[in-house]
């Protein structure tokens, strides 16, 4: 914890913040490939792709292009081992290095009996490729097979200099049996399960509101980074707001700025803190998340979600 005092400055709003959110920073082509993958992860969660500890459920057959999970849970050891397998294959099967000659044992480790590849993938001279990070992104079974949809980030070189090679998303064809399972056919390319159109935007408060929200929403994420339960307790109208604090370890640093939206019933607010991780020298933005209860005059602290353990 920085050995400072932090202080709530509704001054740290920008006027965007009141209005529209501020468009995302630029990013470097690693780091923005690694978060547009995730993001690509994360809108397949919402869609329902990924598998989820859950109650059976109908498998979604309105995804085009991208496997639906699938819903029985006497199933799920053996998808679990499908993704997990198909995903490994993939990551082979989309690497591209002068070690052609041990492609063949790389991938016959994960092939059903009679299956043949034929070793299509071929690179333009002097091009090579690997999987810098691969997820399954969701199951679909018919015709006594399993489809396993992966999503990977490739790093293509040429010429000894590495660049990104982009967000690429297969269906890895798996077949099961008594003691396991295995691919079953060549991979085929699918669509990325992501919406260009889709627009995400916090609700509008009027002006004279989202300042209101904006400061108490400050000072209740100031209190909490100072340990002050009696600005916490007053900022709740008298009773202490629920608080999750920082994960184990990590350190703020200083609050960068503060963004209130709607509904005017029942205000929200994101604060931003740069924090430290435990064992990195990097600061991150680390959103921090406020619900508040209108009231007459100003509005109280109901919750604050910092990620850690209330």
């Amino acid at each position: 914890m920085s050995t400072g005092t932090f202080t709530g400055d509704a001054n740290a709003v920008r006027r965007t913040d009141l209005e529209t959110p501020p468009p995302p920073p630029d990013r470097r082509i690693r780091l923005a490939a690694r978060v547009l993958l995730w993001a690509l992860i994360g809108t397949a969660v919402v869609r329902g792709l990924l598998p989820v500890r859950s109650a059976p459920t109908q498998p979604r057959t309105d995804m085009p292009g991208v496997a639906s999970v699938a819903s029985s849970s006497g199933e799920s050891i053996q998808d679990q081992a499908a993704t997990a397998t198909a995903t490994a294959f993939l990551c082979e099967y989309l690497t591209v290095d002068d070690r052609r000659s041990e492609r063949p044992g790389r991938l016959g480790r994960y092939l059903a009996r009679g299956v043949r590849l034929d070793d299509d993938v071929l690179p333009e001279q002097g091009i090579a490729q690997t999987v810098d990070l691969a997820e399954p992104a969701g199951v679909r079974r018919g015709g006594g097979r399993i489809e396993v949809s992966v999503l990977a980030h490739l790093i293509r070189t040429s010429d000894g200099t590495s660049e990104d090679g982009g967000t690429v998303a297969f269906a890895v064809p798996m077949i099961g049996g008594p003691h396991g399972v295995a691919v079953a056919g060549v991979p085929r390319p699918i669509t990325l399960p992501i919406d260009p159109g889709t627009t995400s935007r916090p609700v509008t408060l009027p002006t004279a509101i989202a300042r209101s929200v904006a400061a108490v929403a400050g000072q209740a994420v100031a209190a909490v980074l100072n340990h002050d339960r009696p600005a916490l307790v007053r900022l709740g109208g008298d009773v202490a707001p629920v608080v999750r604090p920082f994960p184990t370890g990590w350190r703020p640093v200083g609050i960068l700025g503060i963004r209130p939206a709607g509904p005017d019933d029942a205000p929200t607010a994101e604060v931003l803190v740069r924090a430290r991780p435990p064992s990195s020298g990097i600061d991150y933005p680390v959103p921090v998340r406020v619900w508040l209860r209108s009231g007459a005059t100003t509005p109280t602290v109901r919750e604050i979600d910092a990620g850690g353990m209330s």
